[in-house]
Order: C-alpha cells, then structure tokens, then sequence
C-alpha cells in the first residue's frame, strides 16, 4: 500500500505542475497573461521566486489528489463509498484554497464560495455515478451467483 502511495503521489505531483500552470496561464488572462499571476508575482519579488511557490504549491496539491485516491482503497465495512469520497474531497479541499488563493486563482470569498460549490457538486456526481457502477456490479454478482449450477442454497464442505 506505502509503495502504490507513493507512486501515486509522484504521478500526482507531475500531474499537478502541468494543470497547475495550465490554470495559472488563464487565471492569468484577465492580467495580462504569463506564467505567474500578478498577486504571486507581488508577493514573491521575483519570477524565480514565483516559479519556485508556484511549483512547489501545484505539485503539492497534485500529490495530495493523487494520493487521497487511497481513500477509495480501504475495504472496511465502516469505511464505504461517501465515506471514502468525504475524506478524499475535505482532504483536496484543506490544501486547495490556501494554494489557490496563495497563487492567485481565487481573489475573492465569493469566487472561493463558487469554487467550493463547484468541487462538491462535482464530487457527488462522481459519488453517484461510481454507487451507480457498483450496485450494478453488485447485483450482477448476485446474479451469476444464484444461476450457477452448485448453488444449491447448502453449503458444503
């Protein structure tokens, strides 16, 4: 499990630098434009100190979405689907608006207020649509298992 961790959390971390400069560059749009939007630019002194926050903060939070998918790995009867979604969205969600409002994606509490609803609705679509998947694996399961032949309703030893 601490090896599909982390191997999750350095593809997240990857991943997370390459969206993350993506949502800078239209964060950045109504600026100007460039790689850094103008609050982290006035906060950090420098470009290369903005590269450095920026990269650090996106990787970051690629690395904790990436590897809160192991939420959804734990098999525990007290632990299930909107359980494991909960955990992994307060976890995205305790990392994601201080680096959005540090880099400048989010100026306002408004615009946070957009964005939360945003990332929840969001996730209870994914919610629904994996309960959906697997109450549809569940009831095939129960399917094929009433339909075999050494189904006699004994079991034997």
């Amino acid at each position: 499990m601490m090896k599909t961790l982390l191997k999750l959390c350095g593809i997240g971390f990857l991943m997370g630098v390459f969206i993350g400069n993506l949502i800078t560059v239209f964060t950045s749009l109504p600026d100007g434009g460039g790689l850094f939007t103008k609050r982290l630019l006035d906060l950090s002194g420098s470009e290369a100190m903005a590269a450095l926050i920026q990269t650090i903060s996106t990787g970051l939070l690629g690395a904790v979405s990436m590897g809160g998918v192991c939420f959804h790995e734990i098999e525990n009867k007290h632990f299930g689907l909107l359980a494991s979604a909960v955990s992994h969205l307060s976890l995205i969600l305790v990392f994601y608006f201080p680096i959005a409002f540090l880099l400048g994606w989010i100026a306002s509490l408004p615009e946070a207020m957009i964005m939360l609803a945003i990332m929840v609705a969001s996730y209870f679509i994914i919610w629904f649509i994996m309960f959906l998947r697997y109450r549809a694996a569940v009831k095939e399961l129960n399917r094929i298992k009433e339909s075999s032949p050494d189904n006699s309703g004994n079991e034997q030893d």
